[in-house]
């Protein structure tokens, strides 16, 4: 079995930790150690080894054969030390055509701890990347945390993963996986700010509290993770959020050419990709541009409405069609807003467009009243920056003819039935008229 630059599966039943030439700790142990191989690194996922002081998902680059293929083992390695407790180097030691031992060596305050496991390998396996299957940004953000390797780096690896393997966005499970994955590059990018200011910080109180100068502070990491955080917000239909993300990646990308001192390729820290949504968006019609004085732009916001009116209609269930509650408003609403862009966008540029948009615009404004007769909140709970009330104000002077019109219009009809499979508007906005009237 040729086992260099391939993927493993490893099952230890032992342990050995040595530093400085010294065994500090040794004894049993089940640790599941799965190395998978990809074109230019191998990604290590590690279950079962929590209790060891190493992070669990890590990747080491692939170098030269001459490197990596020495006499008794196969050697990955990462030229710098990574933060936290993330393994700079991998042995696989060979015992004949099996596996020995793996060792992982993480670099110390007094130089490198390593980390043997001695066990079995099992072969013609697959190798699964269990790390692929979703957990939340939350769960994943506290292992991290607890295992000391908190960082940008470790966020938008595991991130990075997480949306590859999603990006296609077909299923509900991909939706969810975007979403998550988003949420891990938004706290990259926290940690990368809060670093620089650190450091920025530290620098000032170095030069003696002297006046701040010129900031030529930069970071090679925010460009990739503003690209990331943009493409989550395009696949999520989020498209005027995402020009602008990606233009901040730009304007961060255009920093990190400008001050460092090291020769790269732009596209190497996504130039390309960004560029690329730039003018998808503008493609689309919902480019606006990004401007460093608009102090209500937030590149760590999402809407996720659409996203989750796509999973509400992914998953079709049908059971809480009619359920008088806040939450199945609320579904309800995401459901007629995602619908309606579908529509909308399938009936761009036809005589259809005016109609579809009256249609739309008094059934979401007759169910704001609902909403609000029914006791669930107020009608503001729904609007949005630029929202016009007037047609609102219009309801509120005769709401019982506006909410027997619409249950008249959706009992014998709805402009949703095309996509709604099992006409869940519908009953739905018929329950929500019928119980309003009752009120009336």
């Amino acid at each position: 079995m040729d086992l260099y630059r391939a993927s493993i599966h490893y099952l230890a039943d032992s342990y050995e930790i040595y530093e400085g030439g010294k065994r500090l700790d040794a004894g049993v142990c089940n640790v599941d150690i799965r190395g998978i191989a990809k074109q230019t690194e191998i990604k290590f996922v590690l279950t079962g080894a929590e209790s060891f002081p190493l992070a669990s998902v890590f990747n080491l680059p692939f170098s030269s054969p001459e490197a990596e293929l020495l006499p008794d083992r196969i050697q990955y390695f990462k030229m710098f030390a990574p933060d936290g407790n993330e393994p700079m180097l991998c042995n696989i030691f060979l015992k004949g055509e099996d596996i020995d031992y793996i060792r992982f060596a993480v670099m110390g305050m007094n130089g490198f701890k390593l980390f043997e496991f001695k066990g079995r390998l099992l072969e013609n396996d697959s190798v699964e990347d269990i790390s692929l299957k979703v957990k939340s940004a939350e769960t994943i953000i506290s292992e991290l945390r607890r295992m000391g390797s908190l960082t940008p780096q470790g966020l938008l690896d595991w991130g990075v993963d997480l949306y590859n393997a999603n990006s296609d966005v077909e299923t509900p499970e991909n939706i969810r996986a975007i979403i998550e994955a988003f949420k891990m590059f938004v706290e990259a990018y926290k940690l990368e700010m809060d670093r620089m200011a650190d450091e920025k910080e530290e620098l000032y109180d170095d030069e003696n509290d002297e006046e701040e100068g010129e900031d030529n502070s930069f970071s090679f990491a925010l460009p990739v993770i503003l690209k990331f955080i943009a493409l989550c917000n395009y696949k999520l239909n989020n498209l005027t959020q995402a020009g602008k993300v990606a233009e901040r990646g730009l304007e961060e990308l255009e920093k990190a050419l400008d001050y460092s001192r090291l020769t790269f390729d732009p596209n190497s820290l996504g130039k390309n990709t960004l560029e690329e949504i730039i003018g998808l968006v503008k493609e689309a019609g919902h480019y606006e541009a990004y401007d460093e004085d608009d102090e209500s732009f937030d590149e760590t916001e999402m809407d996720l409405d659409y996203a989750e009116g796509m999973l509400l209609f992914m998953e079709d269930d049908d059971s809480r069609a009619e359920e008088i509650s806040a939450d199945n408003f609320r579904s309800l609403l995401k459901r007629i807003n995602f619908s309606g862009d579908v529509l909308w966008q399938a009936l761009k540029g036809s005589d259809s467009t005016t109609n579809l948009f009256q249609i739309l615009d008094t059934t979401r404004n007759t169910l704001y009243y609902c909403w609000e007769k029914l006791g669930f909140g107020h009608h503001s709970d729904f609007w949005k920056e630029g929202d016009s009330m007037m047609s609102y104000m219009f309801i509120e002077l005769g709401p019982r003819k506006y909410v027997q019109n619409l249950l008249s219009f959706y009992t014998h009809s709805s402009p949703f039935r095309s996509i709604d499979r099992k006409d869940i508007i519908r009953r739905g906005i018929v329950a929500f008229c019928k119980e309003t009237l009752t009120l009336l």
